[in-house]
């Protein structure tokens, strides 16, 4: 497990899936196999229970309300959870509202651009510019789950601040990006901080 410095105040923690699935106990294995039948779905719930045990060296159940946000049942923690096909991360603050993303940079971004960027950050990136729509995709993502509710549209409701531009992450330097949430029951601006754990992997959180 690995645990971010300065993180407002919050413990970001990520791991490999394959270390916290290694590392899980035989109870818990024999208890996510009989929640889901799916097998990728199956190491991905161990993961987060495993790297929330590692982060807080106590095991707390995880609760969804309506809107599959979770939430720890003994409500100790804010919590937010993002999973890759080979990474886990997790966020928790005892008293703010929180939002995790975690995603590996590759090309198949640019193919769903234009879903996520309005007209005016569509024209702010470069067509190949694959680490820059991964950490607006991120940071999008990220301002998403600490709303935690439906029928936010990313490209309408979470608007990058093009006079602030997105910088290029770098390993273990952690940089800000402003997204403004603008729903019709909320308007906040939301500073999401970013930083590369790998040179391919970028991790993103919010705490507000």
């Amino acid at each position: 497990m690995q645990i971010l410095a300065n993180s407002q105040g919050a413990i970001v923690a990520y791991m490999p899936i394959n270390e916290a699935v290694a590392i899980a106990t035989p109870a818990l294995l024999c208890q996510q196999a009989n929640t889901t039948t799916n097998t990728k779905r199956q190491r991905e719930l161990i993961a987060v229970r495993v790297l929330l045990y590692c982060a807080l060296n106590k095991s707390i159940p995880i609760v969804y309300d309506q809107h599959r946000k979770p939430h720890l049942a003994d409500n100790s923690y804010h919590i937010g959870i993002s999973h890759t096909s080979q990474w886990v991360a997790i966020i928790l603050h005892p008293t703010k509202h929180v939002g995790i993303d975690i995603e590996t940079i590759m090309p198949r971004v640019g193919k769903v651009r234009a879903k996520f960027l309005s007209d005016i950050e569509n024209q702010s990136v470069l067509p190949n510019d694959y680490t820059t729509l991964t950490t607006y995709w991120c940071a999008k993502e990220t301002a998403y789950k600490w709303y935690g509710k439906k029928e936010v549209d990313f490209a309408t409701h979470l608007k990058i601040t093009i006079d602030a531009p997105c910088q290029t992450p770098q390993h273990q330097i952690i940089s800000t990006l402003p997204i403004m949430l603008d729903m019709p029951n909320l308007t906040q601006i939301l500073s999401v901080h970013y930083t590369l754990i790998l040179p391919d992997v970028v991790i993103a959180w919010v705490v507000a």
